[in-house]
């Protein structure tokens, strides 16, 4: 599973959209080892509005692909997945020691 996922419902979506979120200064080391070996996305985002993610820290993920999430469009090369966004502003964000699965950004 991903360090953090913040969607109305876990995989129906028929929530309501998450509103006025601020995602700063955190460091997501190692995400999804739990998950038989592999890595994932380190951060889920899906049915937002107003969001901030800004000055965070990906490190050492995205070694191997995994396919958890791929039956719900989940890309699994990205370090952050983002769907259903609206007024998003990405800031001064790095990530370093990713592996040969970290192909795209987002």
């Amino acid at each position: 599973m991903a360090g953090l996922v913040i969607q109305p419902e876990l995989w129906w979506g028929e929530g309501n959209y998450t509103e006025r979120i601020t995602i700063r200064n955190n460091t997501f080391m190692k995400c999804g080892y739990a998950t038989s070996d592999n890595d994932s996305v380190h951060v889920v985002l899906d049915g937002l509005r107003n969001i901030l993610i800004k000055e965070n820290y990906f490190y050492n993920g995205q070694h191997r692909v995994n396919n958890r999430g791929v039956d719900h469009s989940i890309d699994d090369e990205t370090l952050v997945y983002i769907n259903r966004a609206q007024s998003l502003t990405l800031e001064r964000n790095r990530a370093w020691c990713s592996g040969d699965a970290y192909k795209k950004r987002l």
